[in-house]
């Protein structure tokens, strides 16, 4: 609101706040007339820049810039041991009991934070790092994706007899799954050469994959 934008100015002089007609402009011109000069994070992946990247950084998410700054595996992954270390454990209270209050969302919000930290470990290499977050992940909420990727980090590790234990300790409740039966497939293509039973999955993971009605013309 105009209101907001006016004292935050007033309080914030060294921060540029763009004029803007809509708020995906005001995300845009914003972090472009501030990234160079600010470390700039987030709680989501904010419309930016095209050379500018979203990375999952702890809870948040941190803006780095392609043309200037790379992402050293080692370093990314010390820094998200040190953020989720000095965080409380959501565990450690009542959510480690009973999961139906309200306040058991929080445990999305870490398990979020956990696999998207892990997916960028698993692309830069870090695929035994990447394996932790995804079971920190799938402890605190037990989904199929992070079971898939659980298995997927296991089949890249070449740990085969680990990923078919999981895949098939958690076969009957996830048989309705798409990822954790494509994680099915892969496993038993990758580990196993069995391309018969590598198809079976795949048929079965698009049985169930969510259709959208088609939107009407206008």
């Amino acid at each position: 609101f105009p209101f907001y934008r006016d004292q935050f100015i007033i309080s914030n002089s060294n921060i540029i706040v763009p004029e803007y007609q809509s708020i995906e402009q005001l995300t845009k011109d914003f972090i472009a007339s501030n990234a160079a000069s600010f470390a700039i994070f987030a709680d989501q992946a904010y419309p930016a820049p095209p050379n500018l990247v979203w990375v999952p950084t702890g809870l948040l998410f941190r803006l780095y810039n392609t043309d200037t700054e790379t992402l050293d595996p080692d370093e990314y992954f010390t820094d998200n041991e040190r953020l989720f270390a000095s965080y409380q454990n959501p565990l450690s209270g009542a959510l480690g009991q009973y999961r139906h209050v309200m306040l058991a969302d929080i445990l999305r919000v870490y398990a979020r934070a956990r696999t998207a930290v892990g997916n960028s470990l698993f692309k830069l290499g870090k695929i035994t790092q990447a394996r932790e977050y995804f079971e920190h992940a799938f402890n605190l909420i037990e989904d199929p994706a992070s079971m898939a990727l659980l298995i997927q980090s296991d089949v890249e590790l070449s740990k085969c007899a680990r990923a078919r234990e999981l895949f098939e300790q958690n076969s009957s409740r996830f048989s309705k799954a798409p990822l954790f039966l494509t994680a099915g497939a892969l496993l038993y293509e990758r580990c196993f050469n069995d391309g018969k039973r590598a198809d079976f999955y795949i048929s079965e993971s698009k049985k169930y994959e969510r259709t959208l009605p088609p939107l009407p013309e206008l």
